[in-house]
């Protein structure tokens, strides 16, 4: 028949796409999107976008944190301390601000050993 060299350089020539390298890269592409999601891509989100729903709640960000602190996945520090940056940056250096940062430092001290691992 022919040979995969054979069907790559007419493929190329013509500008149509491999079958083979198409799939090859939408594994790739599978793959990555399995590993933003294992990294907390989809708590980034969620929490951006809540927080546009509701901007002025402190207690609502510290629950998210809770939450967020119940999971262990690559990637779980930076959304915490993300999260921790935002209320310093909307909150700044309120009595508030101030209190739940601390908790949420406190809290994370004293995870349990027996979190669920993602």
């Amino acid at each position: 028949m022919f040979s995969a060299d054979a069907v790559a350089a007419v493929t190329q020539q013509n500008g149509l796409e491999d079958p083979l390298n198409s799939a090859e890269e939408d594994d790739q592409a599978g793959q990555a999107a399995i590993q933003l999601v294992l990294n907390g891509a989809v708590a980034k989100v969620v929490y951006k976008s809540a927080i546009q729903a509701i901007p002025h709640s402190l207690d609502f960000r510290y629950s998210f944190l809770k939450l967020l602190s119940q999971f262990k996945f690559e990637g779980m520090a930076a959304i915490q301390q993300a999260i921790l940056d935002s209320i310093h940056t909307d909150f700044g250096d309120t009595e508030e601000s101030w209190n739940l940062r601390a908790r949420a430092a406190n809290d994370t001290a004293e995870l349990p050993s027996s979190q669920v691992l993602l």
